[in-house]
């Protein structure tokens, strides 16, 4: 047996069955004390039991749903600002590639520095596209939240 009194969770451990120590199975059998917190412990924990769930007199759902705010037409901003930015990259391709142009005629030899060109450029294009559509999913999100 051990000198001192096992502490409230391990008491709750006991009722409960869950991960006791046997030496405090031991305690709480021989001190006074400790059965009679148990014994507290386990008509608290019957009461609970003994509890019926609580029943509402109103339509919970239809509640809430009252007080949701009614779904708004997106602003003209955030509906067309992903296919103004499509629309202004593919017009802007061209400009990228201009430059490159009087690598054209000898594109045997000068392949690599037009695919090292062509690549940056659809890699640009498709960071700037995944960024835009991370922002519209952003506003989406912040717009559901946005109560007022």
């Amino acid at each position: 047996m051990i000198s001192m009194h096992p502490s409230d969770i391990e008491i709750q451990d006991y009722m409960s069955g869950d991960h006791f120590d046997t030496v405090v199975a031991e305690h709480i059998l021989h001190c006074e004390a400790c059965s009679l917190k148990s014994a507290q412990y386990a008509s608290v924990v019957t009461g609970i039991k003994q509890q019926s769930d609580p029943l509402f007199t109103f339509d919970l759902t239809k509640l809430v749903m009252e007080q949701l705010p009614a779904k708004k037409g997106k602003p003209f901003f955030d509906k067309y600002f992903i296919y103004l930015i499509s629309g202004v990259l593919i017009f802007s391709l061209p400009i990228m590639i201009y430059p490159l142009k009087k690598y054209f005629p000898n594109w045997k030899t000068c392949l690599t520095p037009i695919m090292i060109s062509l690549i940056a450029a659809a890699a640009l294009i498709i960071s700037i596209l995944a960024f835009f559509d991370m922002y519209r999913n952003f506003r989406e999100k912040m717009n559901v939240l946005n109560f007022g």
